[in-house]
């Protein structure tokens, strides 16, 4: 499949005009988000990955771009994917920090690139770090782990391979392959997390769910139902979740919660599994179009969906009842990131129309949100 890299590709006039949740407008297509949760005390900003072939760091308030990161390719290529390594003190009594940004992109290849911040985690300096090269098609999805002293990277590849690498190196440690379509979402069980090991989820373009016990020197296949032992092939039967690709997968983390499975597909469905219940079905959210990203809000009870449609949904976790939909965006929206900061809680999306939005999930700015979504129109 061909994509753009035309900067202003399907950058409609409606998206430039429509003022709706003050856009950050930038010159492409925007293809995830990830919240930036260094800067711990400050302004909220973003991270986002471009059609254009770059990641920018951007302020929410001001919606200045604070930072770019390219990957040094020939030519530009389509970023598909972010994620953000864990930070680590760099000096005594943490005056300096660093973490690792991720870019995962449609040659096949991983682009990194080391962060120094200061003490309160603003970014003072970066360079280039690993190329990560080892995927036969693109990479979908990426995801960073710590075990024990060691950063670990996973990442997901519409090859229908997960390669586990040592983030720090490059080193290859783990190929797990699907079995069954590309490898679209990836998330940590954390209820099973220890400092030597994690439990990874998979979701396939099949609609299959598999999960796998990693460490940093062996990885296994597991099943996902309790009562379904291995075939003598040593072959594990998946969880069939979805008609359909699965785009997002999110387990919930509050210590309230039974760390359920949240899962998003091209199916129109979101769908979460119970835990408790061998994971089965309890809720079904359905949708007017393909769902390409899901995130939890646990403090506000309530899952935000992004949708092919260019609508973000916000609904209730414990009744699934749809609580409002927030329009804004004039085409497909590519991501979503929980953000709090400096007061501010909210979900910030991301379009193909090549715009940021914030919408925020503050119980009063919700409720008039709804409210003014209630009042009639007059031309």
């Amino acid at each position: 499949m061909s994509r753009s890299v035309d900067p202003g590709h399907l950058q409609s006039a409606a998206a430039l005009d429509n003022t709706i949740s003050s856009p950050i407008i930038l010159p492409s297509k925007l293809l995830a988000v990830v919240a930036d949760d260094s800067d711990y005390h400050l302004k909220p900003a973003v991270f986002v990955a471009e059609a254009a072939g770059a990641v920018k760091r951007v302020e929410l308030e001001s919606g200045q771009v604070t930072r770019t990161f390219r990957p040094d390719t020939s030519t530009p290529v389509p970023l598909n994917c972010l994620a953000l390594g864990q930070v680590i003190a760099m000096s005594q009594g943490g005056q300096t920090l660093a973490r690792t940004l991720y870019a995962g992109s449609s040659d096949k290849c991983i682009y990194s690139w080391n962060l120094l911040l200061d003490c309160e985690g603003r970014i003072c300096y970066f360079d280039k770090g690993t190329t990560f090269i080892g995927h036969t098609d693109f990479v979908q999805t990426v995801l960073c782990v710590r075990l024990g002293t060691q950063q670990i990277l996973m990442s997901a590849s519409a090859d229908a391979t997960i390669i586990i690498w040592n983030a720090s190196t490059g080193e290859k440690l783990h190929l797990l392959k699907s079995r069954s379509g590309g490898v679209q979402a990836l998330a940590i069980d954390l209820l099973f997390a220890t400092p030597s090991g994690v439990t990874l989820f998979s979701g396939d373009s099949n609609g299959e769910i598999r999960g796998w016990n990693i460490s940093s020197t062996w990885a296994q296949e597991i099943s996902t139902d309790a009562e379904t032992q291995p075939s003598p092939e040593g072959r594990v039967t998946p969880l069939i979740a979805h008609e359909t690709s699965i785009c997002a997968l999110k387990f919930e983390k509050d210590q309230d919660s039974e760390f359920d499975l949240w899962t998003a597909s091209a199916d129109k469905m979101v769908k979460r599994f119970s835990r408790l219940n061998n994971w089965t079905t309890n809720t079904v959210l359905q949708h007017e179009d393909f769902i390409r990203d899901i995130v939890l809000d646990e403090q506000g009870g309530k899952v935000i969906t992004a949708c092919c449609d260019g609508k973000v949904r916000v609904w209730d976790k414990v009744s699934g009842s749809l609580v409002h939909t927030f329009v804004g965006h004039d085409e497909e929206v590519t991501g979503l990131a929980m953000v709090q900061a400096n007061g501010w809680r909210g979900v910030v999306s991301v379009s193909i129309d090549g715009t940021i939005r914030r919408w925020s999930l503050g119980q009063e700015d919700l409720k008039k949100a709804i409210d003014g979504a209630a009042k009639p129109v007059h031309m």
